[in-house]
């Protein structure tokens, strides 16, 4: 959070115009006195992140083994969020190990607002909310 403010912060970035706005008016209804940073360039989430003090959570187009080993994942934790990831890698992944422990939630598609909901709101534990475990 910067000084004086004292809304939630939320990163978005995938390269879908589609997807992002969709994110984008999804978190903002669900929290409208949130600040949401959108990109559609995944590799400009490390400069936003570090340009707050405060998020709540960081949702990124990318696969664990894009974020494994990177300082991304602390960097979030450090400030208070959460790492959330999706999109094309992230799901093949979750489905080629069923990565239910995993460290980080992956949003699978379709999704809903309330999905979106439990997994940035709600503070599930590590793992994955898909539509089909409701």
């Amino acid at each position: 959070m910067r000084r004086g403010q004292s809304r939630d912060t939320y990163v978005i970035a995938v390269r879908d115009y589609v997807v992002l706005a969709d994110l984008c008016d999804t978190i903002r209804d669900l929290d409208p006195r949130a600040v949401v940073l959108s990109t559609a360039d995944p590799g400009e989430v490390p400069n936003l992140v570090q340009q707050e003090a405060h998020l709540s959570a960081v949702l990124i187009e990318a696969g664990p083994s894009e974020v494994c080993g990177t300082l991304l994942n602390m960097a979030v934790r450090a400030r208070g969020g959460r790492l959330i990831l999706l999109g094309d890698d992230a799901e093949e992944a979750w489905e080629a190990a069923r990565l239910v422990s995993a460290p980080w939630p992956t949003l699978l598609r379709p999704f809903t607002a309330d999905i979106v909901h439990s997994l940035v709101f709600s503070r599930p534990a590590p793992g994955t909310l898909s539509p089909d475990a409701r």
